[in-house]
Protein backbone atom coordinates (compact mmCIF):
# COMPACT_ATOMS: atom_id res chain seq x y z
CA UNK A 1 0.00 0.00 0.00
CA UNK A 2 1.00 3.77 -0.29
CA UNK A 3 3.42 4.86 2.33
CA UNK A 4 1.82 8.25 3.31
CA UNK A 5 3.84 11.40 4.51
CA UNK A 6 4.80 12.40 7.57
CA UNK A 7 4.14 16.25 7.68
CA UNK A 8 4.50 16.39 11.73
CA UNK A 9 7.20 18.72 11.27
CA UNK A 10 5.40 21.57 9.29
CA UNK A 11 3.70 23.72 11.30
CA UNK A 12 3.10 26.82 9.22
CA UNK A 13 0.35 27.50 6.44
CA UNK A 14 0.72 31.14 4.72
CA UNK A 15 -1.40 32.19 2.21
CA UNK A 16 -0.37 35.23 -0.47
CA UNK A 17 -2.99 36.72 -2.75
CA UNK A 18 -0.96 36.27 -6.05
CA UNK A 19 -2.39 39.55 -7.39
CA UNK A 20 -0.26 41.31 -4.40
CA UNK A 21 -1.87 42.49 -0.58
CA UNK A 22 -1.42 40.85 2.49
CA UNK A 23 -0.14 37.45 3.65
CA UNK A 24 -2.34 34.88 5.93
CA UNK A 25 0.07 32.75 8.66
CA UNK A 26 -1.90 29.91 10.17
CA UNK A 27 -0.64 27.63 12.76
CA UNK A 28 -1.17 24.11 11.44
CA UNK A 29 -0.73 20.15 12.98
CA UNK A 30 -0.51 16.91 11.59
CA UNK A 31 -2.83 14.23 12.41
CA UNK A 32 -1.51 11.26 11.29
CA UNK A 33 -4.58 9.27 12.44
CA UNK A 34 -7.09 11.03 10.34
CA UNK A 35 -4.15 11.81 7.49
CA UNK A 36 -4.66 15.58 7.55
CA UNK A 37 -2.74 18.65 8.73
CA UNK A 38 -5.33 20.76 10.81
CA UNK A 39 -4.96 24.55 10.14
CA UNK A 40 -6.08 26.83 13.10
CA UNK A 41 -8.15 30.07 11.77
CA UNK A 42 -9.38 32.43 13.87
CA UNK A 43 -11.62 33.47 10.54
CA UNK A 44 -13.19 29.51 10.53
CA UNK A 45 -13.91 29.31 14.35
CA UNK A 46 -12.05 26.05 14.65
CA UNK A 47 -9.35 23.94 12.97
CA UNK A 48 -9.80 23.49 8.84
CA UNK A 49 -8.19 20.47 7.16
CA UNK A 50 -6.16 19.66 4.35
CA UNK A 51 -6.14 16.07 3.82
CA UNK A 52 -3.39 13.72 2.42
CA UNK A 53 -4.78 12.06 -0.50
CA UNK A 54 -2.69 9.49 -3.12
CA UNK A 55 -2.54 10.37 -6.13
CA UNK A 56 -4.62 8.11 -8.66
CA UNK A 57 -2.24 5.62 -10.33
CA UNK A 58 -4.57 3.86 -12.83
CA UNK A 59 -2.94 3.30 -15.96
CA UNK A 60 0.28 4.76 -15.04
CA UNK A 61 3.48 3.41 -16.47
CA UNK A 62 5.17 6.10 -13.79
CA UNK A 63 7.07 3.67 -11.14
CA UNK A 64 6.86 6.68 -8.77
CA UNK A 65 3.23 7.38 -8.97
CA UNK A 66 2.48 5.34 -5.75
CA UNK A 67 4.50 7.62 -3.86
CA UNK A 68 2.97 10.86 -4.69
CA UNK A 69 0.83 12.67 -2.82
CA UNK A 70 -1.34 15.93 -2.73
CA UNK A 71 -3.06 18.29 0.19
CA UNK A 72 -6.50 18.91 -0.47
CA UNK A 73 -9.29 21.28 1.10
CA UNK A 74 -10.51 24.54 1.92
CA UNK A 75 -9.64 26.78 4.25
CA UNK A 76 -11.10 30.47 5.23
CA UNK A 77 -9.45 33.19 4.41
CA UNK A 78 -9.49 36.30 3.16
CA UNK A 79 -13.38 36.35 3.09
CA UNK A 80 -13.86 33.75 1.17
CA UNK A 81 -13.09 29.62 1.01
CA UNK A 82 -10.33 28.76 -0.51
CA UNK A 83 -9.97 25.88 -2.43
CA UNK A 84 -6.11 24.38 -1.90
CA UNK A 85 -4.08 21.68 -3.65
CA UNK A 86 -0.33 21.01 -2.97
CA UNK A 87 1.28 18.38 -4.37
CA UNK A 88 3.93 16.46 -2.05
CA UNK A 89 5.81 13.52 -3.58
CA UNK A 90 6.87 11.04 -0.44
CA UNK A 91 10.30 10.24 -1.73
CA UNK A 92 13.26 11.92 0.52
CA UNK A 93 15.45 11.92 -3.06
CA UNK A 94 13.23 14.85 -3.46
CA UNK A 95 13.21 17.03 -0.84
CA UNK A 96 9.62 17.11 0.32
CA UNK A 97 11.00 16.66 4.38
CA UNK A 98 13.94 19.16 3.85
CA UNK A 99 11.78 22.21 2.34
CA UNK A 100 8.06 23.69 2.55
CA UNK A 101 5.66 22.17 0.21
CA UNK A 102 4.18 24.55 -2.29
CA UNK A 103 0.97 24.69 -4.02
CA UNK A 104 -2.17 27.09 -5.22
CA UNK A 105 -5.57 27.49 -3.61
CA UNK A 106 -8.27 29.54 -5.79
CA UNK A 107 -11.36 31.40 -4.32
CA UNK A 108 -14.83 30.99 -5.99
CA UNK A 109 -14.03 34.32 -8.47
CA UNK A 110 -11.05 31.80 -9.72
CA UNK A 111 -8.81 34.21 -7.68
CA UNK A 112 -5.45 32.50 -6.93
CA UNK A 113 -3.45 32.27 -4.16
CA UNK A 114 0.10 30.95 -3.11
CA UNK A 115 -0.20 28.42 0.05
CA UNK A 116 3.13 27.37 1.51
CA UNK A 117 3.49 24.95 4.39
CA UNK A 118 6.82 24.95 6.30
CA UNK A 119 8.72 23.58 9.30
CA UNK A 120 8.56 26.89 11.41
CA UNK A 121 5.94 28.73 12.92
CA UNK A 122 6.87 32.29 12.55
Amino acid sequence: MHDTPDLSAFHTVELSPNAGGKREILEARYVADGAHLAVYNAVAGGPERLYVQAEECRNSDDPDCPRRFALTGNLSAYSSTLKCYIQIRNDSNSGYTGQALQGLCQDKFNRSYSITISKNFR
